[in-house]
């Protein structure tokens, strides 16, 4: 089982790296996350600035961070569609409009998930905010929890953050894996669900979003060489491979 998990995270690690033109995908998809971290990067900073103004630059840098972000999740999606019905070359950056409609269906599916839980993480951030302003008398016997308000509150955004990863990328990267095999029609069948709850699986999204966020720390420095945008887009394209993988095999195994 260890050699055969080990062969599985090498083919994963290869991946991005097979097929013809290998580099050029490569530096599209650098290019693409630098298009859109410096475009959302200018609009961000320059709201924060000043509204009025920073709204006058962040506008026309909206097509290019929608842009790049649906060419960037549709790519991923074909890496995770092509991977799941057993082809083990990447896609490449020549189907311009499929990957747009691919980042489209990758978006819808991402936000439905991801909703409910900004939802719930911006009732829970207010809340730390609220309870201090109610006078103690009025809590009575919820009186000694006020108490650790403080010392949650800092916590909050992390906890928050990893309820949304979490939350957000497991049953997405289930939904986006069954509809790559069976279309809409996979969202009822059971086995295309179940295929998403096998242990091989789990291990595999776990360790994808652990090298994500390890690699967007460790890359965000590099990111004025451009080396960082490469290996932002590298990571997450290995990771795509791997769930497709995984899907395949729980897809494949006997149920119970």
């Amino acid at each position: 089982m260890t050699a055969e998990r080990d062969s599985t995270v090498h083919d994963a690690v290869r991946y991005p790296l097979r097929g013809e033109d290998a580099i050029g995908t490569l530096l599209i998809g650098g290019l693409l996350v630098s298009l859109w971290l410096g475009a959302a990067t200018t609009a961000a900073l320059a709201t924060a600035a000043d509204p009025r103004s920073g709204a006058v630059v962040a506008l026309p840098t909206l097509p290019v961070v929608g842009g790049s972000w649906l060419l960037l999740l549709g790519f991923l999606v074909a890496c995770l569609r092509r991977s799941a019905n057993g082809r083990d070359e990447p896609p490449r950056f020549d189907s311009w409009g499929q990957l747009l409609l691919d980042g489209l269906r990758g978006t819808v599916v991402v936000a439905a998930f991801a909703l409910p839980i900004l939802v719930v993480f911006a009732i829970t951030a207010a809340a730390p905010t609220v309870a201090p302003t109610v006078p103690a008398s009025a809590l009575g016997p919820l009186e000694p929890v006020s108490s650790w308000v403080p010392v949650v509150q800092p916590w909050v955004p992390f906890v928050g953050a990893g309820l949304f990863a979490a939350g957000v990328s497991y049953p997405a990267a289930v939904v986006l894996c069954a509809m790559s095999i069976g279309g809409l029609r996979a969202m009822g069948s059971v086995q295309s669900i179940a295929a998403g709850g096998t242990v091989e699986f789990t291990v595999a999204w776990l360790g994808s979003l652990v090298a994500t966020v390890l690699v967007i720390v460790v890359a965000t420095p590099l990111l004025v060489l451009f080396v960082g945008a490469v290996a932002m887009f590298y990571v997450p394209m290995a990771a795509s491979r791997l769930l497709g993988r995984a899907y395949r095999s729980g897809l494949a195994a006997p149920p119970g």
